[in-house]
């Protein structure tokens, strides 16, 4: 309003499918709005959609989201990817977005975070990453690797095995990039090449707004329960049998959600998933580059789908890829209804739909 009486020129870029910023209030709370939101609530200045899209090098890489999230009006051509110099076209994986079927159950996992874990996709990912990077030393190229998860504890889960002694990645902490990974300066790989490298993120969908990556592997998490699994930790246990009482307290006869059972619990009691505490030493690196400050036990950490901006965060990891995505996905996910009141969860139903071939509204 300021700007219009002042007859000031005024151009507000932005993405209102995006994350916002977050501010802090005068009473300290946090605010998820930006300029953007305002613009837009304020009426005041004329809408001009930028419709074209220009990071991903195959259509298919944004298909999925201008359908869910743009009304299809993006133009997307099929560009040539932005690769660097010296690197040449891969052989695996192949171009665009590819669907992964992997029919691993979820189970429960120990932590810390405690929360379910997938652990076919988790090593089916690590599969593929190594031949990335394998690839990658073949031909003495710059690596641009990038991989997502639902949550913390799928997330720690596949850092810890490729952080193990038995992985064929080579992959070790990166100390100029906490959070990340790096190819490991072993015998037959050139400095010179890995000082290219871009940082190997390893992270959920809600921490990793502005990165982009050449290669990008996307674990969906979902699937049946595995009754079979280990008996939880004390933390773990009491945190889903207050899950299920909530529920038993509401009078529901639906069977459990598991997108509502994606909280997890941060209960430093349980143990790591490797004894070096590499994973948790890892974990409290991204607390440190995010600015966050150490939660305190016994916090839960509700699902991304479940989150106020579920839905944007969705829309920011599924466009992470410059030339390759491969989503990895159960043949019987429980996908959320395509109805459901909450806007994160209805559009990962949406995904999982549109990954298993099956339509959609």
């Amino acid at each position: 309003q300021v700007v219009a009486a002042a007859s000031t020129s005024l151009v507000v870029a932005g993405d209102d499918q995006q994350l916002p910023p977050r501010t802090k209030q005068s009473d300290g709370a946090s605010r998820a709005r930006g300029l953007l939101d305002d613009a837009l609530d304020a009426g005041l200045l004329p809408l001009v959609p930028l419709e074209w899209h220009y990071r991903s090098g195959d259509p298919t890489l944004i298909a999925v989201s201008n359908a869910l999230f743009y009304d299809s009006r993006l133009v997307a051509p099929a560009c040539a990817p932005r690769r660097r110099p010296g690197t040449t076209p891969r052989r695996f994986p192949e171009k665009g977005l590819t669907p992964v079927l992997v029919d691993g159950p979820m189970e429960s996992d120990r932590g810390p975070p405690a929360g379910l874990i997938n652990r076919s996709q988790a090593l089916a990912i690590v599969r593929d990453a190594s031949r990335v990077i394998a690839q990658a030393d073949r031909e003495k190229a710059p690596l641009s690797l990038g991989i997502l998860t639902l949550n913390r504890p799928q997330r720690g889960l596949i850092a810890s095995l490729l952080l193990s002694e038995n992985s064929d990645a080579r992959l070790e902490a990166d100390p100029n990039c906490p959070g990340s990974l790096r190819r490991q300066a072993t015998n037959g790989r050139d400095p010179d090449v890995l000082a290219k490298d871009a940082p190997v993120f390893v992270e959920s969908i809600d921490r990793i707004q502005g990165e982009e990556r050449d290669v990008v592997l996307f674990s969906t998490l979902l699937a049946p329960r595995d009754d079979t699994a280990p008996p939880q930790t004390a933390a773990a246990s009491s945190f889903f049998s207050s899950s299920s009482k909530r529920k038993q307290s509401s009078k529901d006869d639906a069977p459990e959600d598991p997108l509502d059972n994606l909280e997890e619990l941060d209960d430093s009691s349980s143990s790591d998933h490797d004894a070096s505490g590499t994973t948790r030493t890892l974990e409290r690196s991204v607390r440190r580059r995010r600015g966050g400050q150490r939660r305190a036990h016994g916090i839960r950490h509700f699902s991304t789908l479940t989150h106020a901006h579920g839905h944007r965060l969705l829309n920011v990891g599924i466009t992470r890829a410059i030339s390759s995505m491969r989503c990895y996905v159960h043949g019987l996910c429980p996908a959320p209804p395509p109805h459901d009141e909450r806007a994160g969860r209805r559009s990962f139903g949406w995904l999982v739909r549109a990954l298993l071939g099956a339509a959609s509204p």
